[in-house]
């Protein structure tokens, strides 16, 4: 196995597409792995950004995962792996 300065092969990295949308009480928090090679199961962070702070760990499984969280109003900010725990590259 060929290994980058990092000590991470590129067959280690996520890599992440997202969005999410508000409606009907429910935030929905979609989540698709785009890498062309295996998926992974990680947990992952996100971090809503109101007049309080809340962080969320979600457990992503698979190609596509879709998460529904009860919340009254959207959020004003929403930031995924707030803290930088995981290897992704975000793709759009």
């Amino acid at each position: 196995m060929i290994f980058s300065n990092n000590g991470y092969s590129p067959k280690d990295i996520r890599e992440i597409k997202w969005a999410w949308h508000h409606e009907k009480n429910k935030l929905f928090v979609d989540v698709e792995q785009v890498q062309d090679y295996f998926t992974f199961s990680f947990p992952l962070e996100i971090r809503m950004g109101d007049d309080i702070e809340k962080t969320f760990t979600l457990d992503v499984e698979g190609k596509k995962t879709i998460f529904e969280i009860p919340m009254k109003e959207a959020p004003k900010s929403l930031t995924i792996d707030p803290d930088t725990w995981l290897l992704f590259e975000e793709k759009n």
